[in-house]
Order: structure tokens, then sequence, then C-alpha cells
């Protein structure tokens, strides 16, 4: 919630993400990202002189200039102790010019659809050329000039040699934390489950007897006492997991897990040292770690990089067994949660995609060659 200076939550704003985001089931990061950027227009409300509530009530809206003011508000980077001159990526800006958009829709459609208010036809008008003004101020889309690829082999291959629990350059100190580290590495780069979905992981979804461990979606658990619950944004799914990693599951849950002194109060997979479920800075904090101790890691090496990762895999698993186009797709996004009908697969499969353009391109122009004689 956006909290005033008295200490209770801004009104407004509260009641927009628990209507419009909340009730949806929308993500934490996704209510606290649209919470960020209503703090950045309340802000800008503020020092403009704006009482929006009461202009709605007069069938007024932003004025041009104050919309051309808003969208230069959006671009500061509140972050920055020298926030005036430091700006945001146009993503964060656009991101941020949205859900304001969002939000005053809303505040709109509850005027319009209050029965004895006086100035529909007039904020009717007011509206769809504010949301035009703003709509041609967003920051188009591009593409990042570094995109997200999986890791290399040889990246791969020193990633594994870190994580073994008996590694001498194993960064972590501890029985547990060493074995613990090994599996999170062991589930993420076998089955390229999200951050949230790892963390979100119960013994009760583990079935060793069937070999299956399932992701499922359980959002505001009771019993989940992190302040920050990790989600899982895909859809439920049960996945196969190999001996080797059942193996694995199995000797963490029976013979470390078990030793920790809280970890008997819940059945979350992965815990820290007291035994409590695994904090989303805790497990950001494991990668953090490792680059820090082994910069000859790429500075890309996070928990969602595996995720690009296992997609690679996937794509070379799916050539070489030369599995239909389809069934490829319909597969792929079972495994990883998406809809049938998704995209996602362009996102995550770039270094496939350019290794194999690099390889029909060169040949490509070994034919071209042969054919001209040169």
């Amino acid at each position: 919630m956006l909290i005033e200076s008295t200490g209770l939550p801004v009104y407004w704003p509260t009641l927009f993400s628990i209507t419009e985001l909340r009730n949806r089931h929308r993500a934490f990061n996704t209510i606290a990202n649209a919470l960020a950027a209503l703090s950045v227009f309340q802000q800008f409300l503020d020092e403009h002189g704006v009482n929006l509530p009461r202009r709605l009530e007069e069938g007024k809206l932003l004025e041009l200039g104050e919309i051309e003011a808003l969208v230069r508000t959006c671009r500061i980077d509140f972050t920055n102790s020298n926030a005036r001159n430091s700006l945001v990526t146009p993503q964060v800006c656009a991101t941020r010019l949205r859900t304001i958009r969002k939000y005053i829709e809303w505040l709109v459609k509850g005027k319009l659809l209050a029965r004895s208010y006086p100035h529909l036809e007039q904020l009717q008008r007011l509206a769809t050329l504010t949301m035009d003004t703003i709509n041609a101020r967003i920051p188009p889309s591009s593409e990042p000039l570094d995109p997200r690829e999986g890791l290399a082999p040889e990246a791969i291959q020193r990633a594994n040699q870190l994580f073994h629990p008996s590694s001498p350059e194993n960064p972590w100190c501890t029985e547990h934390t060493r074995l613990r580290n090994h599996l999170i590495w062991s589930v993420l780069f076998h089955l390229g489950v999200r951050a949230g979905e790892l963390l979100g992981m119960r013994i009760r979804h583990i079935d060793l007897r069937k070999g299956t461990l399932s992701i499922l979606r359980q959002a505001d658990a009771r019993d989940d006492p992190r302040r920050r619950q990790p989600n899982t944004k895909t859809l439920a799914r049960e996945l196969e997991i190999s001996e080797v990693l059942q193996r694995e599951l199995s000797e963490y849950i029976l013979h470390n897990r078990r030793r920790l002194k809280n970890a008997h109060r819940h059945d979350f997979l992965f815990v820290s040292e007291s035994g409590d479920p695994l904090s989303i800075a805790a497990f950001d904090k494991v990668f953090r770690d490792v680059r820090a101790k082994h910069p000859d890691l790429p500075r890309s090496f996070t928990s969602h990089v595996l995720r690009h990762t296992w997609n690679d895999k996937f794509s070379e698993e799916v050539d070489e067994r030369k599995i239909d186009q389809e069934l490829e797709k319909k597969t792929r996004s079972h495994l990883m949660g998406w809809k049938p009908t998704s995209q996602s697969a362009a996102v995550y499969t770039r270094r496939f995609v350019r290794k194999k353009a690099q390889e029909v391109s060169l040949s490509l122009q070994k034919k071209l060659m042969d054919r001209s004689g040169m």
C-alpha cells in the first residue's frame, strides 16, 4: 500500500490496487510495481497542486501542459539521490505511464457509472483525449541491446563445478548451505523452473515413488511466514524428475533439512540455516555470492538465465530427435507452464536460434562459393 505521512493508506491508489490488481490475483511484484508508478503520479499531483478527485467532480482531467510535465516526471529515477539528473530506462517510463493511464481510466469509469453524475458527456470526451495524449507519449518498446541468453557450455561446466558440495572452490561454508545450493542449481538447471516456483516447492509436492514434482499456484498461502511470498506466474503442472534428481532431493530432505531447528514447522522444501522458508532475498544472494567469489562467471549468471539455458538444451534435444514443430511447441509450453498459444519460446531460445542461424549462414556461404567456383 501507499502510505501517507499520517501512516494511513492513500485511499484511491489503495482501492485501485485491491479491486483492479489483487482481486485479479496479480503477483506481488506486479502490485508493487503498479504502486511504485502511482507513487510517482501522486508526487506529481502534489507538486503541481492538482486535486484529481475534485477535478473529476467538475468534469475535468489533466491539461496538456500537465500531461507533458507528467511524462517528464515519469522519466526521473527517484531511487537515485541525485534524482532530477538521473533517468530511468524508456521501458520503466512506459510502464509507469501505462499504469497511470489505467488508474485514470479506472477513476473516470467510477464517475461515468454513477447515476447522478452531471458531466457525463464532457468527461467522456476529455477521457478519450487524455488517454490518446498519454498513449502518444509512451516510449515505444524495443529489444534490449544485449538480450538475455542461456549460458555457454563452458559457463555451465564451470558453474556445475562451483556448486558441487565437495568442490574446494565452493563459496559456502556450512554443509547444509552447500547441499541446499547444489540442489537449487540442480533443480533450476534440469527443470528450468522460475525462482518463485522453486521457493514455493513443498515436500508434499514431491512424489519420489512416481518420480514427479508438482508446480502449483498458491498465492497468499496462510502458512507461509515470508513477508514477500514467492509467486508462481506460470500454469500448474507435474514434472517428471530423473533418478539422479530424485536421489538428491531425498538426501536433502531426509538427512540435511530435517536437522534444522524450525524446519519441522512447515514443508517448504528450501530453507535457511534456521530452518525457516528460504526468502527471495536469501535466494538472490546465492547467485550474488558465487558471482562475487568467482568473477570469471558471466555477469548475467542469475537464476533466470538458467531458464533460458534449459530452453536452449530442450531445443537441442528436439533438434536431435527431429520432433515435429507443433508437438515441440506444445511440449515446451507444458513443461514451462505457458499457455499453448504462448509466444514466450522466442524470448527463451535466443542462443539456440542464433547458433542455428550462424550454422545455416555458413553452410549457405560455402554452397554459394562452391557453385561459383570461388
